[in-house]
């Protein structure tokens, strides 16, 4: 019996041990000679908008929208021409039969136009979306990058504390209690470090795969100037240039329109319960262009009250944080003296991580709300400028 138990506890170490060491599953083998890649902001933006496989497709959806409506401008030219010799002295003209031939040409050439402009908006709407994911990408790296120096920093510091504390506990001058709070700060602060980077990594690979580049290249970003005081146009102008930008209300006003030339045009061609199914369709074209209003309208006002409260936040962060650094100073000044105590050491460390931790938080949430504004209007409105 306890040579089968020796055998297997045996065989277990010789598993753990090919495990960690085949250098085909090493995380450090997959990242060794990977050259750094230096990026700024727009050179990064600019490489994900050329590698994109979204903005090349709504590119070639243009072309694809612009050679039929080419296909059915020239239908509707033979149709005029031809609605046009009928009505020549001496031609039998069938004002019905005209009618009806010319209308869905007529129809079919006003939603190819509708499709060619809204096929070049979308290409629009896709290069912002691109370029807002890239910046989002950037900013979290950014923030990430920020975060590492402050973990590595709070590692430091509870490293430092627990290795006083376990001095005056040696000598027996604290309790066991205390000498295990400090070394379990210890150890959770390198555990957020580790996980910290091990988000980095991720984000990396996510940007890497916009860029078209390996997962694994290493990237050195270069630091911004965040504007976070950028004034926010007023209420109605957004709304005015959603109107003008978003594709989905220039799509369903467009649909809107054409429902309504429809109607005009089939009035005295139809029976009365065909006009009737004709007002109905306009009625849900004009329903589904108040719908999308009203979602833009109230997309804008929230996005408006958040960037308010994130700018409220930030404030409110930066004061805390200064609080915070403070507190920790006179904290740790007290207790080199023997005049403060390790818990009211550990606890202004606790307070300082925390601010630390929320101030950054609250710099980038900013950011990110006006990007979502700026998604919500399909419009460009904030600068992220390099320093």
């Amino acid at each position: 019996m306890f040579q089968k138990y020796k055998l297997s506890v045996l065989l277990m170490i010789s598993i753990i041990l090919l495990t960690y060491s085949n250098p085909v599953y090493s995380l450090e083998n997959t990242e060794q000679d990977v050259e750094q890649q230096s990026l700024d902001l727009n050179t990064t933006i600019e490489t994900a908008l050329n590698n994109s496989s979204r903005l090349e497709l709504a590119k070639l959806e243009e072309k694809i929208a612009e050679t039929k409506y080419e296909q059915a401008k020239d239908v509707k030219e033979t149709i005029d021409d031809l609605n046009l010799s009928m009505t020549q002295p001496g031609s039998l003209t069938n004002e019905n039969v005209l009618q009806q031939q010319v209308l869905p040409k007529k129809i079919n050439n006003e939603l190819a136009k509708m499709n060619w402009e809204l096929s070049k908006l979308y290409i629009d709407q896709t290069r912002l979306s691109v370029e807002n994911e890239v910046i989002n990408l950037y900013l979290s790296l950014l923030e990430l990058e920020e975060g590492v120096q402050l973990a590595n920093a709070n590692v430091e510091r509870t490293e430092e504390n627990f290795k006083n504390i376990k001095k005056k506990y040696d000598q027996g001058l604290l309790s066991k209690n205390e000498l295990l709070d400090s070394e379990v700060m210890y150890e959770q602060a390198k555990f957020q470090l580790s996980n910290i980077k091990t988000e980095q990594k991720l984000s990396i690979q996510k940007l890497n795969q916009l860029l078209g580049n390996d997962l694994n290249q290493k990237i050195v970003l270069e630091p911004i100037q965040l504007n976070l005081n950028q004034n926010v146009p007023d209420f109605k102008n957004l709304i005015e240039n959603a109107k003008k930008n978003r594709p989905d209300y220039l799509a369903a006003q467009k649909s809107y329109e054409i429902e309504l030339i429809r109607q005009e045009a089939i009035k005295n061609l139809v029976s009365s319960k065909e006009n009737f199914i004709q007002r109905q369709q306009v009625n849900k074209a004009e329903i589904q262009l108040k719908q999308i209003e009203e979602e833009i309208i109230i997309t804008v006002s929230e996005l408006l009250e958040r960037i308010n409260l994130n700018q409220q936040q930030f404030i409110i962060a930066e004061k805390n944080k200064e609080k915070a650094e403070e507190s920790y100073r006179l904290a740790k000044l007290r207790y080199e003296n023997g005049l403060g105590t390790s818990f009211e050491l550990l606890s202004s460390q606790i307070s300082l991580r925390e601010a630390e931790k929320d101030y950054n938080a609250t710099k980038y949430n900013l950011l990110r709300v006006k990007m979502q504004l700026e998604k919500a209007i399909n419009m460009k409105l904030f600068s992220v400028e390099e320093e």
